[in-house]
């Protein structure tokens, strides 16, 4: 979990670090900025499922197993 944790806070420093970035690039059009701001949030929504999948996936498969093992009441 922490090297997860780790992950999402580099990807996070990385995203702050391009936004200041363009605040020194020259001005763009309102649909540029727009543009670019909703390709990063995707890239960063895609990246953010995958380290969630790769979390409980495991966590799901052990609860399933757990529940077919355990009898009925």
């Amino acid at each position: 979990m922490d090297s997860c944790s780790e992950t999402i806070q580099q990807k996070l420093s990385q995203a702050l670090g391009n936004l200041e970035k363009q605040s020194l690039e020259p001005q763009l059009s309102g649909l540029e900025q727009f543009e670019r701001i909703q390709q990063q949030s995707e890239h960063l929504l895609m990246s953010l499922d995958s380290s969630l999948r790769t979390v409980f996936r495991p966590r799901a498969r052990f609860i399933k197993a757990i529940t077919i093992r355990s009898p009925k009441v």
